[in-house]
């Protein structure tokens, strides 16, 4: 199957909660009649190919969990068509066949697991319910845990875990009936950055390790960048933009050059010096911090040359000189921007 996720004309709405109303209204609001509502997807439209690491980037609020669930058959659509391994999310006859082909890790990860039990008793709890037989449980629990790094700490209950551990055991459990498709919500959340890069490594290699479907959603480029094969950007309840990451940097990056320098210290009278860059030319931006200054040039070349004579004739010194890529936050910024001033 080429494309084991698919969505075509996909729309979601959800009525609109007031306060303070009348009795009139409450029955209106009741029946549902004449009642606001607030559209999340607007005939949505995605793709994810088989094998790959896809990643729906968008804001707070944007419908990206609201998506995961329609996946996962928790929540229907209002129409159009939602597909996984071919099957029909709003025909609830396919509800067990793609509940057994899918694993799904989403918010308040902690809530979902028995405390009292350890890591081990936890998943082993879980494949019963998948009807995993009882040998082979422990069998996948044991091997699972122990590639996500949890294998020495397999019979510790819960309490001892830490926020970055109970996310790799949502990841363990996920993956433990060997589902197909992997369906992440914002898994990366309130991670320090060791337990978010560990996080990502045990997905990456799972997933190739085992040639699994991922589809993650996030609000934070960053995670996106490192880790999608594939970028979707959720805007307004459609997608506005889609690729790898290089080809939406070079459709939708920064048309500027950014370059970050650094000073062995920053001279007396920095606030004329930055004055001065600004008025020279090729320079749209300059920001300070401590000892290094970034600017914006648009014309990198002049504003370069321009900045070196300056800082040449007040004798300040440059220890250091950076050109930033463009980044997936800048594509992120730029596209969002350009939608909400029409363009």
């Amino acid at each position: 199957m080429d494309y084991p996720i698919e969505a075509e004309g996909l729309k979601k709405s959800f009525r609109q909660l007031a306060h303070g109303q009348g009795l009139t209204e409450k029955i209106n609001d009741y029946l549902g009649i004449g009642k606001a509502r607030h559209v999340v997807f607007d005939s949505f439209d995605l793709k994810v190919k088989q094998g790959e690491i896809y990643g729906l980037l968008g804001p707070n609020g944007s419908g990206k969990t609201t998506l995961i669930r329609i996946l996962a058959t928790t929540m229907l659509p209002d129409s159009g068509t939602v597909t996984v391994n071919g099957l029909d999310v709003s025909d609830s006859r396919n509800k067990d066949r793609i509940s057994s082909t899918i694993g799904v890790v989403l918010g308040e990860r902690s809530r979902s697991f028995y405390w009292r039990l350890t890591a081990k008793q936890n998943l082993e709890f879980y494949a019963a319910m998948y009807d995993v037989d009882r040998k082979e449980a422990t069998e996948r629990a044991e091997y699972i845990l122990d590639f996500v790094g949890l294998g020495k700490r397999k019979d510790d209950s819960l309490f001892n875990f830490s926020s970055g551990m109970l996310n790799r055991l949502a990841i363990a459990r996920a993956f433990l009936h060997s589902p197909d498709i992997l369906l992440l919500d914002e898994f990366l959340v309130n991670l320090d950055p060791k337990a978010s890069y560990d996080t990502r490594e045990v997905i990456r290699n799972l997933a190739r390790k085992e040639r699994k479907t991922v589809f993650f959603t996030s609000n934070n480029a960053y995670e996106a960048e490192s880790m999608a094969d594939r970028v979707g950007i959720l805007y307004k309840g459609r997608m506005v933009a889609e690729g790898t990451v290089e080809e939406l940097k070079q459709r939708f990056g920064e048309k500027d050059t950014t370059v970050r320098l650094t000073f062995d210290a920053m001279p007396v009278g920095s606030d004329a010096l930055v004055r001065q860059l600004r008025e020279s030319g090729g320079i749209s931006h300059t920001s300070v911090r401590g000892t290094t200054m970034t600017l914006i040039a648009t014309e990198p070349m002049a504003g370069l040359e321009n900045a070196v004579r300056i800082f040449k004739s007040k004798g300040v010194r440059v220890r250091n000189v950076e050109v930033l890529p463009s980044s997936l936050e800048s594509v992120f910024i730029n596209i969002t921007r350009d939608k909400t001033n029409g363009a």
